[in-house]
Parts: structure tokens; C-alpha cells; sequence
């Protein structure tokens, strides 16, 4: 049995909660956000008196204001039944059928993607700016093929936190389900910054960048710029850090490769072991630096020996 992506997007959290006792503060209560609901976190150390554990009834993804806990909500369930992630797939896919498209607000029925406005609180400039096109070159890529080809956008100066970032759409099923930005100056504290879980249609950790290009085989990178310079069929988790959904996606794929950075072998072998059982996968190990600084005929050379051709 596996468990989709669609299963999770329709959890009903708040049978789950009910059926399981455990109480829960709604939305619009004390420090509780729109789209979400506070439980106790079962996560802190110290255990949770005051419901710091958010769980986005849009997104099912968790998070805790009080210690680093985030992912899915199958993360928090697999805490509360004390199961492994393969023993509470039918339980997920139970509480999936509890809840009807008819009765489920803020979907698009065509598809079953959520339905909320990205948005966001800085102009966007269309044209690629002198800046953000010297950034791109720096990393050796073709500036004006990557901005069209991924859709980019440029922040201009003044703009706060996101001054002079390439804007980063992240596009799943061909809709822009959330955003990432880049910096483009040289060691930049926050080289990125994702879009607020409250302005994205979807949380960003619950997709994989670049994912409507990869078909039987997908090759796992950690960054956007790991797939500019790779291409196709090459998605990203936006760190080294992945949650259980992205990994339901991964799985769906009949060969998976994981490309992380050199100094990443650790995340990219707990990513391997947690596909290796449902799907067919490969580490590939670089001898230095990571995806995005490949030479052209490395990269050529890669696709080749995955693909069977380069392009």
C-alpha cells in the first residue's frame, strides 16, 4: 500500500485530533493563524504545556514554536501512534476518506490543489535586472536561458529583506504553489529565503523544485541552483533537511538518484534509506563541491550515463 500525496492533502486533522482526545486550540484563538490549529508538541524535550505545535490544515505540514520540530503531519502522527511511517499508511488513507471534496473548502476540484492566494510583499520586476543577471553568469549559466526557462523575476533595491533577490517560483501540476529567493551578493547571510507558510498556496517544504519535469527517473539535488545547472528531470528539497511528503513524492518514481552536496553524505544516505524500500535508488557521491558547480561536459556526462542520452 502507498500513501500519496492526495491522501495527506486530505487528512482530516481535526477527526484525527477528536477521535484521539487530544485537545487543540482553532483558528483565530490565542496566537492560533488563519489555516492552522495548536496542539501540544509531543516533540519538546521538556514536553509542551500550551499547544506551541501548529499543525496548517491546508499544507498538513507541522510546526513548533518552541523546538525545531517541522515536516508532515505524518511525522506527528507516526509520534502519537508510536508506528513507523509504513504502519500508519492505512490510517492516514482512513482518515483521508473521512473527508469528502464536496465538504473540503479551499480546493480547486479540478485538480485537488489547494486553493489560497500566493502572495507577497515586494514588487516584482519582470525585466532581468544587471544584477541579478551578473549573479547567474558568476555560477557559469546562460543568464537569459535560466530567468525564461524557470521563470524568474527580479527584486529590485529598497524592497526590506528581499532586496536584489532572484525571485523563485516553485510551479507543481503547472500552477505556483510557492516561492523561494535567492540573494545576489557575494556571502550573503541568507543566500535563501522562502515565501511565509501564510503566503504560500502550498508550504514550500511539501513540494520539490523543478518536479513537473521528471518522469520515471528523478535525480534529488538540495537547491534550485543544482537544477539550473543540470536540467531536467532533476528536482530539489530546498536543503538537506526533507520532509515525509517530499518523500511520498519521491517514491512515485521507478529510479531515484540523490545528489547532494560533498559535504552532505549524512542527510543524502538518511534520505536513501527512508526511498530504499518502496523504490529503486542510487547515491551519487561528488568528489567536491556539489551539483550546481559542475563544468558543462560534466554535466553532459551525467545526464548521459542517467539518461542514456544529454538531452
Amino acid at each position: 500500500m502507498e500513501l500519496t500525496p492526495f491522501d495527506i492533502e486530505k487528512f482530516d486533522v481535526e477527526k484525527y485530533l477528536d477521535d484521539k482526545h487530544i485537545l487543540y486550540q482553532q483558528e483565530g484563538e490565542k496566537n492560533i493563524a488563519e489555516g492552522w490549529i495548536g496542539v501540544n508538541c509531543p516533540f519538546c524535550p521538556d514536553g509542551d504545556p500550551s499547544q506551541h505545535l501548529g499543525i496548517n490544515l491546508y499544507s498538513k505540514g507541522i510546526n513548533c514554536w518552541r523546538c525545531p520540530a517541522k515536516g508532515s503531519i505524518t511525522k506527528y502522527i507516526m509520534k502519537i501512534e508510536r508506528k513507523s511511517f509504513s504502519q500508519i499508511i492505512s490510517l492516514v488513507k482512513t482518515y483521508a476518506n473521512t473527508l469528502s471534496l464536496e465538504n473540503l473548502k479551499n480546493y480547486d476540484r479540478t485538480d485537488a490543489v489547494l486553493v489560497r492566494n500566493l502572495k507577497h510583499d515586494f514588487k516584482l520586476i519582470s525585466e532581468l535586472q544587471t544584477i541579478h543577471k551578473r549573479y547567474l553568469e558568476s555560477r557559469n549559466l546562460d543568464a537569459e536561458y535560466i530567468y525564461n526557462k524557470f521563470k524568474l523575476n527580479c527584486i529590485g533595491p529598497g524592497e526590506r529583506d528581499w532586496s536584489n533577490r532572484l525571485y523563485i517560483p516553485v510551479i507543481q501540476r503547472g500552477k505556483i504553489l510557492s516561492y523561494t529567493t535567492r540573494a545576489t551578493n557575494k556571502n550573503p547571510k541568507l543566500p535563501y529565503k522562502n515565501a511565509p507558510v501564510e503566503y504560500s498556496v502550498q508550504d514550500i517544504k511539501e513540494l520539490l523544485y523543478n518536479y513537473d519535469t521528471a518522469k520515471e527517473i528523478i535525480i534529488v539535488t538540495e537547491g534550485p541552483g543544482d537544477v539550473w545547472n543540470t536540467g531536467d528531470g532533476f528536482v530539489c528539497t530546498f536543503g538537506t533537511k526533507f520532509t515525509d511528503y517530499q518523500v511520498s513524492l519521491i517514491r512515485k518514481h521507478k529510479k531515484v538518484f540523490i545528489l547532494f552536496d560533498k559535504d552532505a553524505e549524512i542527510p543524502a544516505t538518511n534520505l536513501l534509506h527512508q526511498i530504499n524500500a518502496i523504490t529503486d535508488v542510487e547515491l551519487l557521491l561528488l568528489s567536491e563541491g556539489d551539483p550546481g558547480e559542475l563544468s558543462l561536459e560534466d554535466v553532459k556526462s551525467l545526464r548521459k550515463m542517467i539518461f542514456g542520452k544529454i538531452y
